[in-house]
């Protein structure tokens, strides 16, 4: 594993934790999409989902005082029966999960949106969402992921990159307004997505 791999997988995964840490999303849309063109479909899908674990895991303490629990018993159930023909597609169709990495936020965003949710309140519910999901769709995907396609360089960068990215978060966050810092996870997942596709045409 090149070092200039190395530096660029730190750079998005510190990136999409302290878009994390900042608007309550951000971890999944930023470096899902990146990771699988630098890692390959597999393996940055399942690098994304041990970082998304271990990112919420590590908010949790922090917001847990502003978490909507009657909101988040209503959003993950559902969430979980989705994980399930996502796991399938991660494994069967690899190319494809690019697509589908990250949908949900948007979508819980509208619903946000729609039903005038507080923003401190849904960013902080959003941590256990993400947990519970990403926890169930690693699950989901033992018995028939290829594990062994994981670098343990990669993920030994990821681990430094999420608890820094954070931290910088943490200082930043009376500074950064958190609408600006959610639509800049919006665009970067966007043409993190773009490239996805265009490496999945190119490659067939």
């Amino acid at each position: 594993m090149s070092a200039a791999l190395l530096f660029v997988v730190t750079i998005a995964v510190m990136t999409g934790a302290a878009l994390q840490r900042l608007s309550g999303t951000g971890l999944a849309l930023v470096t899902a999409p990146i990771l699988s063109v630098l890692l390959g479909p597999v393996s940055g899908v399942l690098t994304v989902n041990l970082c998304s674990v271990i990112s919420a895991a590590m908010l949790l303490p922090v917001v847990r005082a502003e978490i909507a629990w009657s909101k988040y018993r209503l959003l993950a159930p559902a969430a979980l029966v989705g994980a399930v023909p996502g796991a399938w597609l991660a494994v069967s169709l690899p190319t494809r999960m690019n697509a589908t990495a990250g949908v949900a936020t948007p979508a819980l965003m509208v619903y946000a949106l729609a039903s005038r949710w507080p923003h401190r309140s849904f960013a902080a519910t959003l941590q256990p969402f993400f947990l519970t999901v990403a926890t169930g769709s690693l699950l989901l995907k033992l018995p028939t992921a290829d594990f062994s396609a994981l670098s343990w360089s990669v993920l030994a960068a990821a681990v430094f990159a999420l608890p820094t990215g954070i931290a910088v978060a943490g200082f930043l966050r009376h500074k950064v307004d958190a609408d600006r810092a959610r639509r800049l996870a919006i665009i970067l997942a966007y043409l993190g997505a773009l490239a996805a596709i265009v490496r999945a045409v190119l490659i067939g």
